[in-house]
């Protein structure tokens, strides 16, 4: 039993002790949803074994801001909100295309085409509730990511955040987006 322990151990730290303390697998760079869900995207990037820094960046049409977030990285996931970008998206493109091995994904407006859609796990507007999901099972009445009754979960306060559920699941999209 014990050597069972040590073997399941070994196996879930491995990927951490055995790369290099410098290499920088994962950057994900955005706002909105990015930065309400920071925590929540490193621990689901971290579980698959890779290296990550997640960088809010306010304003994506900022001159080299993207690039700097991203200066090391293997691969970069780029995800802003449309608000953000609608008056440099051109340059933005640009930016992103410079990037090298990089993902796109969509947080209320397609910024790319082939971009990943999180809209659908995690649409825009307020107040949103949405069909609950395999990992959500049903809750005590009040309890954190609680997935209701009616099948269904709180995704968005009235203010358009991200609830707990909505942050977790907006993680989920951009962790499984990685090759």
């Amino acid at each position: 039993m014990g050597g069972i322990a040590l073997v399941a151990l070994l196996a879930l730290v491995w990927p951490s002790v055995a790369r290099s303390s410098s290499r920088l697998d994962v950057a994900v760079v955005g706002n909105g949803a990015v930065t309400e869900s920071s925590d929540e995207i490193a621990r689901h990037v971290r579980e698959r074994g890779l290296s990550v820094e997640v960088t809010a960046i306010d304003d994506p049409c900022a001159p080299g801001a993207l690039a700097d977030a991203a200066r090391g990285a293997r691969t970069v996931i780029v995800s802003f909100t449309a608000t953000s970008f609608g008056r440099c998206v051109a340059p933005l493109r640009a930016a992103i295309g410079a990037l090298g091995e990089h993902i796109v994904v969509t947080q209320d407006e397609a910024l790319v085409d082939g971009a990943v859609d999180a809209r659908r796990l995690v649409p825009a507007g307020s107040g949103v509730r949405s069909g609950c999901q395999w990992w959500e099972p049903p809750l005590p009445a009040g309890a954190i990511a609680n997935c209701d009754a009616d099948g269904q979960v709180a995704v968005r306060l009235s203010d358009a955040t991200l609830t707990v559920a909505g942050r977790d699941r907006f993680a989920r999209v951009v962790a499984g987006a990685l090759p």
